[in-house]
């Protein structure tokens, strides 16, 4: 393993007090909305994720002025398109592999009439985008893509110059589709008395009442403050659960609209516990009991009830698994591997679309085993948990996590 960049999970030093990040989907959906408004807006609390830098970073390349003060706190200054500077070159902005980022993005800046090249990173050019594509050529907007030094990019160039009463967004493969028109365009859809409406919904619904509920309050306030990433909460959970007693300190209330906060109830639908108080978020370790979990209705909480499936008495299912191949990887694929290291029986039935998990013994030890990460983040912090509960290990490639959650490992060994 010389030269290569590890980290090693120790078995010992079981986590009791964690904090978690803020949420990068609060984040990405105000900074897109403070960037379309004229006033002054705060945004506390902002993540250290990759994905809301790059949004911040490329927010300011276009113009927009967004000052940093009290550390993860921002001002957005003014708005775009109003901020734009005509010009006739292409201005190219280094996008990642950020589907927020990226599909936000690209509907913002046809806003604007100048042309600009999102450069993406991963396997972006792999993951759905064309029914967003398709929407924004049926408003007027001029939208290219292709491989330019390697990276895949999209390339757009607006303004917007057609609206019907309704405009139809198909959701199938992802719902960003059409919450990226509904932040882009809610002040014009307004004035004109039109709507987003998404069609063939499949998975992931809450994230549109979220971007609702962020649109429909947003000119109620000039400051909000972002809350807790339950995608990360879930892990935590996930090993409390199953490893003792641990404490979430920053998270002292359930979510309505983060799909992920649904692990709470799925972890008391097996016989788990948790509790809130003022210290924050309790999961206690209690015997756990087979579920069958949809995958639609929280996909990125998948891994987490993977890991909470792997130890609890019969055999779980997770139904719907197909919404989980178009990732920052094929997670299907991918949690399939890492039941496989850790030596955990499972059987995946294409046509039914269904992962079956048999679980397994609490006491169950398996040995120390070597993870070569790919660039999922989630995937990542479902080997460390299952390192935790095991004997340990190392993982190779372990920063992808930076781009939800920074201090993740930091976290994996606070007691």
């Amino acid at each position: 393993m010389s030269g290569l960049e590890f980290i090693e999970i120790s078995c010992t030093k079981r986590p009791t007090r964690i904090v978690v990040p803020t949420s990068k989907s609060y984040a990405n959906r105000l900074l897109i909305l403070a960037a379309t408004d004229p006033r002054e807006i705060h945004l506390k609390n902002l993540p250290p994720s990759s994905d809301v830098t790059a949004m911040i970073r490329c927010l300011q390349q276009v113009g927009v002025i967004i000052e940093r003060y009290e550390g993860n706190s921002v001002i957005v200054k003014n708005c775009f398109p109003e901020c734009e500077v005509q010009n006739n070159q292409i201005t190219e902005l280094l996008t990642g592999d950020g589907g927020t980022t990226n599909r936000f993005l690209l509907a913002f800046l046809a806003r604007g009439k100048c042309r600009y090249r999102l450069l993406t990173d991963g396997r972006m050019g792999q993951r759905p985008f064309g029914e967003q594509v398709d929407v924004l050529r049926r408003l007027g907007v001029e939208v290219e893509i292709g491989h330019l030094r390697g990276q895949f990019y999209f390339e757009v160039q607006g303004p917007y110059n057609f609206f019907d009463t309704s405009v139809c967004v198909r959701s199938s493969k992802s719902t960003q589709f059409a919450s990226a028109i509904m932040l882009a365009l809610h002040d014009l859809l307004l004035s004109r008395k039109s709507s987003v409406i998404p069609i063939e919904v499949n998975s992931s619904e809450k994230y549109l009442k979220l971007t609702s509920h962020l649109i429909s309050n947003f000119n109620n306030a000039s400051t909000f403050d972002i809350v807790p990433d339950f995608s990360s909460v879930a892990f935590f959970v996930a090993l409390g659960a199953v490893l003792g007693d641990l404490l979430i300190i920053n998270c002292s209330q359930s979510d309505p609209f983060q799909a992920d906060a649904y692990i709470l109830e799925v972890l008391k639908m097996m016989g788990g516990v948790y509790s809130f108080s003022q210290e924050g978020l309790w999961i206690s370790r209690r015997e756990l009991w087979a579920y069958d979990f949809d995958c639609a209705l929280a996909p990125d909480m998948a891994p987490a009830f993977c890991f909470l499936a792997a130890y609890a008495k019969g055999n779980s299912r997770l139904k719907n698994v197909t919404v989980l191949q178009h990732k920052e990887s094929d997670r299907l694929a991918e949690m399939q591997k890492i039941l496989s290291l850790f030596e955990i029986k499972f059987t995946y039935n294409e046509k039914e679309c269904f992962l079956e998990v048999e679980g397994q013994s609490e006491k169950t030890i398996r040995p120390a085993i070597t993870y070569e990460a790919i660039a999922d983040h989630r995937m990542i912090m479902l080997a460390a948990i299952f390192m935790k509960k095991n004997s340990g290990g190392k993982i190779v490639g372990h920063h992808h996590v930076k781009k939800s959650f920074v201090d993740f490992f930091v976290q994996l060994e606070n007691n």
